[in-house]
């Protein structure tokens, strides 16, 4: 099997800077587009609530304009799915990591 090495590039920005070309960028097929504040959630620390930006994440199809394409998202049947997929088995095998699949 051939290695190839990549580096990977994805764009980021906020919503109202992408919201400046979403009618007139069209993402190369396979190209990440990333909203850097896409939602924001909030979450309660030391009896303060807290907010961070949530990303948004699209992805090119190489034919449609940035504002047609649809935002990634995940079910929380999906996520649960995905939570237990892996288990960390913790211990350490000769300096590795073990991982076990469900």
């Amino acid at each position: 099997m051939d290695t190839v090495n990549v580096r990977i590039k994805q764009k980021h920005d906020t919503k109202a800077n992408w919201a400046l070309v979403e009618g007139t960028f069209i993402p190369m097929k396979g190209e990440i587009i990333v909203y850097d504040d896409y939602a924001v959630a909030t979450y309660e620390e030391a009896g303060q609530t807290k907010t961070i930006d949530v990303p948004g994440i699209k992805v090119g199809t190489g034919n449609a304009y940035l504002g047609d394409l649809e935002f990634i998202t995940i079910t929380p049947q999906e996520r649960a799915f995905w939570n237990n997929k892996l288990n960390l088995i913790d211990t350490i095998v000769d300096e590795k990591l073990v991982f076990t699949r469900n």
